[in-house]
């Protein structure tokens, strides 16, 4: 009995903190939304750790000074929110921030009160010449703040980053929605 009662907390516990895949495949019984406000803190606390570790070169005061590429389907007000998260001059991906170095969320996992997420950030070896260089970040919250546990980094150009996709225009509803509480991204 007790050990059915720990396994139904368990269940009841992970269904609360969320099971999210990014991208979708196929036949795949977690969710794909990444407009959520988990998938967003876990993204926000991922790009903070990594473009700390190794930030863009140029000047520390410019403004802006990066740019955040979210996955596909996030929406205008998650992009805007999700790189004031991550401050440190990042604005996100469109065409007038094209130009600036591009720190990407390629890929997101989610588990209960584990997460690691995929990002590819810009390696500048030659004059002008850009590589790409994935980050995984393990994670640890969900009821607490999101942390970083483990960040692994794998051989520059060994991975294709993802195609640019630019912050999508805003929508009325999204202009008018305020943050809500309990949304506030916390750094970890």
């Amino acid at each position: 009995m007790r050990r059915a009662l720990i396994v139904l907390c368990t269940a009841l516990l992970a269904g609360c903190l969320g099971y999210t895949t990014y991208p979708p495949t196929e036949g795949q019984w977690a969710s794909a939304d990444v407009n959520s406000p988990t998938a967003e803190q876990v993204m926000a606390t991922a790009l903070r750790r990594v473009v700390s570790l190794y930030p863009p070169p140029g000047p520390l005061d410019a403004s802006p000074r990066l740019a955040i590429q979210g996955p596909r389907g996030l929406s205008a007000l998650r992009c805007d929110r999700l790189a004031r998260a991550v401050g440190m001059g990042a604005v996100p991906l469109t065409p007038e921030s094209e130009g600036l170095p591009r720190y990407s969320v390629k890929e997101l996992r989610v588990r209960g009160a584990r997460a690691e997420v995929d990002i590819f950030r810009p390696v500048y070896r030659t004059l002008g010449k850009v590589e790409w260089q994935m980050i995984t970040v393990e994670l640890h919250g969900g009821l607490s703040p999101w942390s970083v546990q483990r960040v692994h980094e794998r051989v520059v150009g060994a991975f294709e980053p993802p195609i640019p996709y630019y912050r999508p225009d805003e929508t009325i509803e999204e202009q008018s929605q305020p943050e809500a509480p309990g949304e506030e991204i916390k750094d970890g």
